[in-house]
């Protein structure tokens, strides 16, 4: 989300939708495309996180036989396989189409 000053907005009407906030800031709509980079980035964060704090350290805990409780949590790798994958993903669709 950008926010611009209303001078800068003023120009960019039609663009622009305003969220009832401060009456001197506007926020800029993201298009489809910028937002499904940042969906594509935040899963990407999310598998790292998954893979070196859950995945990783219930493993290290079950080597050294430390009483816990395990951690369920979801592997994201279908949906970036599904977004990622070359040929047939959702990038690669994209690309073929521009």
């Amino acid at each position: 989300m950008t926010v611009a000053s209303k001078d800068e907005a003023s120009s960019e009407r039609s663009e622009i939708n305003e969220i009832p906030r401060d009456p001197s800031t506007r926020v800029v709509n993201r298009t489809r495309f910028e937002q499904f980079c940042i969906n594509i980035t935040n899963e990407k964060l999310q598998q790292q996180f998954n893979r070196h704090v859950l995945k990783m350290e219930q493993e290290e805990y079950e080597k050294e036989q430390i009483n816990w409780s395990y951690i369920e949590f979801i592997d994201n790798q279908d949906i970036l396989n599904l977004i990622e994958k070359k040929p047939g993903g959702i990038i690669a669709l994209l690309d073929e189409a521009w």
